[in-house]
């Protein structure tokens, strides 16, 4: 039997990073994850729909973010709505050659959010590292 490593793997430790140009475009993923997120945060997805899209952090803190938001929608006895948004603009930059950063602007009926993301190579894809609405 061969000596294993002691070090334990890491969530991305085995994907090896490629360049921004050899990757897909990332706007729709961009788009995506808005809506997912959106929607997780309105409590009408689940958060490990979008699981494999997303590093380890993020992925805690939207769950973390879940469980509050359910958790006060019982208090007032709110049911779960799925809201209809806009998306009114998509902006991303490529500050290194192995991510991108992203901003995109909803819109829904009653307010304005904002929602930044940091997306890294992992492997042939895209992966979420950081999400952050406004």
């Amino acid at each position: 039997m061969p000596a294993t490593s002691a070090k334990a793997l890491t969530w991305d430790e085995d994907d090896r990073r490629r360049p921004v140009a050899a990757l897909p475009d990332p706007e729709a993923l961009i788009r995506n994850l808005t809506r997912g997120v959106l929607e997780v945060h309105a409590g009408v997805r689940e958060p490990a729909q979008l699981a494999r899209f997303l590093a380890h952090e993020p992925y805690q803190r939207l769950i973390e973010h879940t469980l509050l938001a359910a958790r006060g929608r019982s208090r007032r006895t709110e049911p779960a709505v799925r809201q209809a948004y806009d998306v009114v603009s998509v902006r991303w930059t490529a500050p290194v050659a192995e991510a991108i950063e992203a901003a995109v602007v909803v819109r829904t009926a009653d307010r304005v959010r904002a929602i930044t993301m940091r997306l890294e190579s992992s492997g042939s894809r895209w992966r979420a590292t950081s999400i952050v609405v406004v």
